[in-house]
């Protein structure tokens, strides 16, 4: 497969015999190689033993639940398959009701499973947000904008005046635009009386709405259209079965789009070249090798075996997506040519989307959470280089990180060549480790909870015979065996935590490492976690999707899945 990313050329045979013979990285290894087979067997047994077709909601309901218990049913090793939605306060979609309410399809954009794609429409002046010039040329223009804004605010106002205000956000997917659909089709080879919707690159609206008596602002669906050409089809709430289905169109596309590119790419495939040069340059006693070595362990073994199953001919993005395989090296291949150090930057891109205004967007628990988790991932960082570098120029003469720097930026653009400070290599070090904990966590592991579950978030949509074409009905939704493929590899990414976020501590080798990060993990669970505990529970009580995945007790210290 020619692709343009950096990959390690390493034979795969040959690196599961290195990593086996590692003590630090076997455990890991015999853990996620467990759950793939695991998983892979359930797919293949799940179909045997429940032959009846899909003729009610709770049919989805019954696949998501067997393969959640089946996780668990090693009681020796339940401790590593863990789930939040069972152990905190959680509002669960996995019933008849909750995926198919708005607010939480609005919220999912918030907490869910992709809460990267919410941006701001402004109206053009500055780097912030989508620029409105360039977004009404996606639109169709003869349908009523401003009557829907006012609909959803309950009050007269236009679009553009709304824009003014900094109320109006998108989500959209322009490396979506023009996507092939693939055929043949795994269902519809078999039940022609089934035609399987084309892939699209819908386009959803939202609009900040103030509540009563000074509540806080609410987001809330203004319209949905289904494609991105300007003669697409919008709907609205008030388009009855159109709305659920436009609902789960958009469903279907921020699916495969967060697994490719959010999480594939802007994790997975940009971490592996860091991790591999961390090996290549750094000795094993230098003190950001002992640090980062926790935060690559299994990369480079996942990406090896992971990344085929998804993407070869016949793989689980051709079997689950219209887009197909080749669909989804496509959209691989667009998102990497943007691609740049600028996409670990947690801080700059929430601003760059211009989702900090919190007057207008008060409940976003990614990126609320996320900054606390940051700020403790700048301090541990902060406090341990400062004590293995004393002043910048150690930094210029550590010839290490200096040959390092040097092989990462002709690989990534955007890098630096050279690491010239102490606070040049603290924000190096720190947007790696989010990127490999926090923001991997942010966009794997919800899929338990919310893309195992094909009413929630489907992976194709269908006409059907028995439908009419004006109706929503289960037959839109996959039947036969998709469900089961689709739960099984969402829970072969979404189930295996290896760690905690810096519970390394006590095994470094050097004692001062040991002490600072011993320190910051004691402060994660005695500080932070509480805090977020407290904020989960009243995000709960008031009705809210939840977000315990950035907690500190669900944070992994590395993409090990």
């Amino acid at each position: 497969m020619n692709l343009p990313f950096p990959l390690s050329a390493i034979n795969l045979s040959l690196l599961i015999n290195l990593t086996l013979a590692d003590p630090f990285s076997k455990p890991w290894l015999m853990l996620y190689t467990y759950m793939l087979k695991l998983n892979r067997e359930l797919i293949k047994t799940y179909p045997k033993i429940n032959m009846k077709k899909f003729s009610k909601i709770s049919d989805y309901e019954q696949v998501y639940h067997f393969f959640m218990k089946q996780q668990q049913k090693n009681p020796a090793l339940r401790s590593f398959f863990r789930f939040p939605s069972q152990e905190e306060p959680f509002k669960s979609v996995i019933n008849n009701a909750t995926w198919r309410e708005d607010r939480v399809f609005v919220e999912q954009r918030l907490a869910g499973l992709n809460p990267m794609s919410l941006e701001k429409v402004t109206e053009g002046q500055g780097s912030v947000g989508v620029k409105w010039s360039e977004l009404r040329k996606r639109l169709n223009m003869k349908f009523n904008w401003d009557l829907a804004v006012s609909k959803s605010l309950a009050r007269n106002i236009k679009l553009e005046d709304a824009i003014k205000d900094g109320s109006i956000f998108v989500s959209q997917f322009p490396f979506f635009d023009n996507l092939p659909t693939v055929y043949p089709e795994i269902v519809t080879k078999t039940m022609p009386n089934r035609k399987m919707w084309s892939s699209m690159s819908p386009i959803a609206l939202f609009v900040s709405h103030q509540g009563k008596n000074w509540a806080p602002a609410q987001l809330k669906p203004v319209a949905i259209q289904l494609d991105y050409t300007n003669d697409s089809t919008v709907r609205t709430a008030d388009d009855g079965d159109m709305w659920l289905l436009a609902k789960e169109s958009f469903q279907v596309t921020d699916y495969a789009y967060v697994e490719m590119v959010e999480h594939l790419l802007r994790t997975h495939l940009m971490m592996e070249p860091f991790c591999v040069c961390f090996l290549r340059h750094l000795s094993k006693w230098h003190p950001i090798h002992q640090l980062m070595k926790y935060h690559c362990r299994g990369l480079i073994v996942t990406n090896k075996i992971g990344f085929p199953k998804l993407v070869r001919e016949n793989g689980y993005m051709h079997q689950l997506f219209a887009i197909g395989n080749t669909g989804a090296i496509a959209l691989l291949i667009r998102a990497y040519q943007s691609l740049t150090w600028a996409d670990t930057d947690f801080r700059g891109k929430n601003k760059a989307r211009g989702i900090n205004d919190r007057s207008k967007l008060p409940y976003f628990p990614y990126r609320d959470d996320g900054e606390l988790i940051y700020k403790a991932m700048e301090d541990l960082v902060n406090e341990y280089v400062n004590f293995y570098y004393t002043a910048d120029q150690d930094v210029l003469l550590d010839q290490e990180m200096q040959s390092f720097a040097t092989e990462i930026s002709a690989e990534l653009r955007g890098f630096p060549r050279e690491i010239k400070t102490r606070l040049e290599l603290k924000d190096i070090i720190t947007r790696l480790i989010w990127t490999s904990t926090a923001q991997h966590t942010a966009v794997n592991y919800p899929i338990a909870a919310y893309g195992a579950y094909t009413p929630n978030m489907p992976t194709k949509l269908y006409d059907d015979d028995r439908v009419p074409h004006d109706a929503f009905n289960l037959y839109r939704f996959p039947n036969g065996v998709l469900p089961a493929v689709q739960a099984g590899v969402a829970m072969g990414l979404g189930s295996l935590r290896l760690d905690r976020l810096f519970d390394y501590g006590t095994q470094l080798q050097d004692q001062a490492g040991s002490v600072i990060v011993t320190k910051h993990y004691n402060r994660l669970h005695s500080v932070i976690k509480p805090l977020l505990d407290k904020r989960n529970k009243a995000r709960f009580q008031e009705g809210y999707l939840t977000y315990p995945y950035l907690s500190p007790a669900w944070i992994p210290n590395s993409i090990c899945t």
